[in-house]
């Protein structure tokens, strides 16, 4: 896929969150990638979006939440990987390594 024909995963969730009449605050949070596998602040973004999509009465959201419609992409993931909060990441994870003697 070209990155012209990209359309990140906070996009895709906020237009499908649109479509199936979610709260602006939903939309919102989708936008600000909340729900992000890479840019959410919490450590298990898609399992708080079904929860909230549950709590709106959103099952088509819920459903495909759990069908992994929502999970990054590949392009998305190696762009995380590439950036310098990837790097960081990758960093400490050798280290935790190291130090274990090369059990994680």
């Amino acid at each position: 896929m070209t990155k012209a024909k990209r359309k990140p995963t906070t996009e895709k969730l906020a237009e499908a969150l649109s479509l199936a009449g979610a709260s602006k605050w939903m939309i919102d949070n989708a936008n600000a990638g909340y729900y992000d596998d890479y840019k959410s602040p919490i450590a298990l973004p898609i399992y708080q979006l079904v929860q909230d999509a549950r709590a709106e009465g959103l099952m088509d959201i819920v459903h495909r939440a759990k069908n992994c419609d929502f999970d990054a992409q590949k392009w998305e993931a190696d762009e995380w990987a590439q950036s310098p909060e990837g790097k960081l990441a990758f960093q400490e994870a050798m280290q935790i390594t190291s130090k274990n003697g090369g059990d994680a």
